[in-house]
C-alpha cells in the first residue's frame, strides 16, 4: 500500500472511490456527500447520517442499507478503512444515525425486543405458514448474533432487563393471539345465532303457511 511522502496518508490512486482532501483534512468521493474524518473515525453520508463511529471506544459500523447511494459510500469507505488497516470492532444494521447512540448497549433493548417479537409470532401465530414462521425465526438468529458483537464488544444490559423484555413481548403475541381466538368465537356464536334465527323464522312462516292452507 503506497502512502504519500509527506503527509502518511493514501494517494488518490489507492483509492479511487475516497480521495484525501488534504486542505480539509479528510477523506471523500468526488461529491464530497460520503466523509471520512480519518482521526477520530468516523464517516457520514450526505453529511448528517453517521455510518462509522467509535462508540465507548469501538469502532461501529453501520450496514444498514438507507438507499442505493448510502450502499456506495459504504462500500467505499470500508474499502478505504481495509487500506489504512483501521479494524472494525461491531457490526450493526440500523437506520439510525450511529451518533444517536451513546453507548453500545443503547443498542440492545431494541434488538433483544425485536428478537422476542420474531420467535413470539413464530410460536404463537397458529395459521401462520411454514415458511413465514422459518423466515421469522432466521431474521430473529441474525438479530442474536448481532447482539452477541455488541456484547462482546463490551456493550451489556442486564439479565433482568432481557428477561423483562422477553415477558413483555410474549405476552403482547399471547394476548394478540387470545384476542383473534375470542374475535373467531364471538363469530361463530353469531353466526349460530343467525342460523337459528333464520331457521325458526322459516319454522314459523311454514306453520304460518300450513294453517292458512287448512283454514281455506
Amino acid at each position: 500500500m503506497r502512502r504519500s511522502n509527506n503527509s502518511g496518508y493514501l494517494n488518490n490512486d489507492d483509492n479511487p472511490y475516497m480521495f484525501w482532501r488534504p486542505k480539509l483534512g479528510y477523506y471523500s468521493n468526488p461529491s464530497k456527500n460520503a466523509i471520512f474524518y480519518h482521526e477520530e473515525i468516523k464517516a457520514t453520508s450526505y453529511d448528517w447520517w453517521v455510518f462509522v463511529q467509535k462508540i465507548d471506544g469501538k469502532v461501529v459500523f453501520n450496514d444498514f442499507r438507507y438507499s442505493s447511494q448510502t450502499s456506495s459510500h459504504q462500500s467505499g469507505v470500508r474499502e478505504l478503512m481495509k487500506k489504512l488497516r483501521i479494524k472494525v470492532d461491531v457490526h450493526v444494521d440500523r437506520q439510525e444515525s450511529l451518533d444517536e447512540f451513546g453507548s453500545l448497549k443503547d443498542f440492545l433493548p431494541d434488538l433483544y425486543k425485536k428478537m422476542f417479537d420474531l420467535l413470539a409470532m413464530a410460536e404463537h401465530r397458529e395459521r401462520l405458514k411454514d415458511h413465514t414462521r422459518k423466515w421469522h425465526r432466521s431474521n430473529a438468529r441474525d438479530l442474536l448474533k448481532e447482539i452477541k458483537g455488541i456484547e462482546r464488544a463490551g456493550g451489556k444490559i442486564s439479565k433482568t432487563q432481557i428477561e423483562s423484555i422477553r415477558k413483555e413481548q410474549y405476552k403482547e403475541e399471547i394476548d394478540r393471539a387470545e384476542g383473534i381466538r375470542e374475535r373467531r368465537r364471538e363469530n361463530a356464536r353469531l353466526l349460530r345465532t343467525s342460523w337459528n334465527n333464520e331457521t325458526l323464522n322459516s319454522e314459523v312462516s311454514y306453520e304460518r303457511d300450513v294453517n292458512s292452507n287448512d283454514a281455506a
